[in-house]
């Protein structure tokens, strides 16, 4: 298995050195708005611990993104109206895995299924809604 290379774009976002939309801030995850968004309100969980995927998590750090997955969602949910959630996970290149630090993508859907490019300011409105839905 290849090292963890602990210079990623995420582990750089959880040191702060790289701006990001935040939504939660916890202990051992951050949750983030997608800089690529597929739809409206488009997250991502991200451990705070080192690992590269699904093949090096540590078991609890996976069981405890799940439970935050299901937080998001029902705040998803709340916040934009969705009829339904896809979580995805990839691990390794072969499987759609561009940046090897562990992340769940949380996306939104609406009873539609086009792709919505989104601005910078809409995402922050989104993530104020998401916020305030986790309250």
């Amino acid at each position: 298995m290849k090292a963890y290379n602990k210079d990623n774009i995420f582990a750089k976002i959880i040191k702060d050195e790289i701006p990001s939309i935040k939504i939660l801030d916890e202990e051992n995850y951050l949750v983030i708005m997608d800089a690529f968004p597929e739809k409206q309100g488009h997250v991502l969980i991200i451990p705070k611990n080192e690992s590269r995927n699904i093949f090096d998590i540590e078991t609890i750090d996976l069981e405890r993104m799940m439970g935050l997955a299901q937080k998001i969602a029902i705040a998803q949910r709340k916040a934009f109206g969705s009829s339904g959630v896809k979580i995805v996970q990839n691990s390794e290149s072969s499987a759609g895995q561009v940046i090897f630090h562990t992340h769940l993508h949380l996306i939104p859907y609406f009873n539609d299924t086009e792709a919505m490019p989104l601005s910078l300011d809409t995402m922050e409105k989104q993530a104020e809604a998401l916020k305030k839905a986790l309250m």
